[in-house]
């Protein structure tokens, strides 16, 4: 059979057209546009090499297979499939519900970072984002595992977030899936939970020995103020306080705020001498030994044990426990001297008694020798007159 040379030609030019039918449009066949921020990528610039080096329409449509008469979808590399997560981050930067709502696909499942409820639509993504957005958060992937498909991407790893209203840094591991839905990718699925290790009960934050320790100032601090309620404010809502100078415990705010109103009157000021730390999730213990100075008593020098339990509450660590006790040595001792105090007291008083006793004793003999000579007196005055009468 021979063909024409328009036959020929047309048939090349019909072969030509029908294989760049397949490939979806990448950066060297699309009028160019600059990308000014992250949320301005290249959507269509999607096969491998895209974003990096213009990639021709024949090399893009040898790294496509798929039937005559399936829809070819696009396959990313795995640095577009990274620059995705900034997209979601803008999406948070913007403190909009909305649009961090709009980055996930028609049938997208959220299983966020601090909800129990899987959120399985729009509305509910929404509604979640509205509540966490508060914290003003931004994300930094730190470890990503990426795998690729056509029309589908996967990125695994783990991201920081940095709460911005509060300042705290929070680790988490996160799960996308992307698909590609009307003409550009998507969260079809977000798995994110915090790092079991470092999870605590009540959000508490991980001390070190250093801080525990430190917790002693606070409330060395509160004393400083002379300020009975700033000094309760230390404690927890249920503390129970076993005071240095009291035997009543003390179990509510207004009996701790009483039993202050009495010691700031001293104006003591702490030093830990010695301490003891243990800490755990929710919890820390310090136990040792402290000394006061009491400026309100002549500079008075007070040495005592403690036990500290804190617990963290309302966001901040606060003592749960509080037994203060003096030092039983010392306090022996000065029971002892006071015992000695006391038999010595007793002991002039008895003194004083015989003294007193002996004193009446010779006025007694001193007035009875006195009657004695006054009658002796009597009696010889009486003998001489009867003497002279001749009797």
């Amino acid at each position: 059979m021979k063909f024409s040379t328009a036959t020929i030609v047309a048939t090349l030019f019909l072969v030509n057209h029908k294989t760049e039918a397949f490939v979806p449009a990448s950066p060297s066949t699309q009028s160019h546009v600059s990308a000014r921020t992250s949320t301005e990528l290249n959507l269509f610039g999607l096969f491998k090499g895209a974003g990096t080096t213009k990639v021709k329409a024949s090399e893009a449509a040898a790294k496509v297979v798929a039937p005559a008469d399936a829809t070819v979808l696009p396959t990313p590399t795995e640095e577009y499939v990274r620059s995705l997560f900034k997209l979601w981050n803008d999406a948070l930067a913007s403190e909009d519900p909305r649009l961090v709502a709009k980055r996930f696909a028609k049938n997208a499942v959220l299983l966020p970072t601090v909800s129990d409820v899987p959120r399985t639509d729009y509305e509910g993504i929404e509604e979640y984002f509205e509540t966490f957005l508060k914290l003003k958060p931004l994300g930094e992937i730190l470890q990503s595992n990426v795998h690729v498909g056509p029309g589908w991407a996967q990125d695994v790893g783990i991201y920081e977030f940095n709460m911005r209203a509060t300042g705290k840094k929070v680790k988490a591991r996160y799960s996308f899936v992307y698909i590609y839905e009307d003409d550009q990718w998507k969260v079809l699925h977000q798995h994110s939970s915090q790092m079991p290790e470092e999870v605590t009960p009540n959000d508490a934050p991980k001390l070190t020995k250093e801080q525990v320790a430190n917790l002693f100032h606070l409330w060395n601090d509160a004393l400083d103020t002379f300020d009975p309620e700033a000094v309760a404010n230390r404690y927890t809502k249920k503390a129970v306080l076993l005071p240095t100078v009291s035997d009543i415990p003390r179990t509510t705010p207004e009996e701790i705020k009483d039993y202050f109103t009495l010691f700031l009157k001293s104006k003591p000021r702490g030093k830990i001498l010695q301490s003891f730390v243990q800490f755990g999730p929710n919890w820390a213990k310090d136990v040792g030994t402290y000394e006061f100075t009491l400026r309100g008593d002549n500079n008075k020098i007070v040495r005592a044990r403690y036990t500290f339990i804190y617990r963290f509450e309302d966001g901040q660590w606060k003592i749960s426990h509080q037994h203060s006790s003096q030092m039983p040595e010392e306090l022996m001792a000065a029971a002892a001297a006071c015992q000695l105090q006391q038999a010595t007291e007793k002991s002039e008083e008895q003194q004083i008694d015989d003294a007193k006793v002996l004193a009446s004793k010779a006025v007694e003999v001193e007035e009875q020798g006195e009657s004695k000579t006054q009658s002796q007196k009597k009696g010889s005055k009486t003998r001489a007159l009867l003497d002279k009468l001749g009797l």
